[in-house]
């Protein structure tokens, strides 16, 4: 007897294949090379691998500030308990 393929099951596979179908688009149409211009020298790469790298350094700096903003929250709450 078959079963069902429960409505979570079907989400837990569709939205990583969406994803992946849209990072796959992405990647495609910003092949070509672009010069970035840094503080002394100049590199040549494909703009998805620029697109790549920014948002890793972006999600990078977001956890960072939420690892300081929590730790300067919980001195300050310390302080005002003593």
């Amino acid at each position: 007897m078959k079963q069902k393929m429960s409505y979570k099951r079907v989400v837990k596979i569709a939205i990583p294949v969406i994803l992946a179908i849209l990072l796959m688009t992405i990647v495609l149409q910003n092949r070509e090379e672009v010069e970035t211009h840094l503080v002394f020298y100049t590199v040549t790469m494909p703009q998805a691998a620029l697109l790549g790298i920014m948002l890793m350094a972006g999600y990078l700096l977001g956890i960072l500030t939420m690892i300081f903003v929590r730790r300067g929250n919980g001195r300050k709450e310390g302080k005002a308990d003593k």
